[in-house]
């Protein structure tokens, strides 16, 4: 759907969908979501811009987290419930949470893209939770992708 003249197109999905693949795929889901609606939001008219860097960081976090995850529950079902097992559980739960942690951060920014691009340039009053973005993280910014 067009946002404005010219503006970026933002595809609506299905919340429900998002969260089956964001379980689906541990996590890995979220970083994809905003790779693929990344130019659309750049176009936007903001100051603030996504790279993807960023985005492919987190992927590999995900990935690295839910193998090594993988790996130490293996271990558990084995007997080998020692230290080390232990060990990889827990710095897969770090690296998950810093992914997580990043992927949030990330959608603080996209809620500070649209506040500018449709409060500041649109002159649209619009309002953008920071709870829910908090909580819900990229459903509620899906949502409200899903309501313009």
């Amino acid at each position: 759907m067009k946002l404005s003249q010219p503006g970026p197109e933002l595809k609506k999905t299905s919340i429900i969908l998002m969260i089956i693949l964001t379980v689906v795929t541990a996590g890995i889901y979220w970083p994809i979501w905003f790779l693929t609606r990344r130019k659309a939001l750049n176009m936007m008219q903001s100051r603030e811009k996504l790279g993807s860097g960023i985005f492919i960081f987190a992927i590999v976090l995900f990935g690295i987290s839910l193998f090594i995850g993988l790996i130490s529950g293996v271990m558990g079902e084995l007997g080998h419930k020692s230290l080390l097992a232990t060990g990889l559980g827990a710095f897969s739960g770090i690296l998950h949470a810093v992914a997580a942690g990043t992927v949030l951060v990330q959608s603080f920014k996209v809620r500070r893209i649209f506040h500018e691009h449709f409060n500041t340039h649109l002159q649209r009053a619009i309002s953008f939770s920071g709870v829910a973005t908090f909580f819900f993280i990229i459903y509620y910014l899906q949502y409200k992708i899903n309501r313009f």
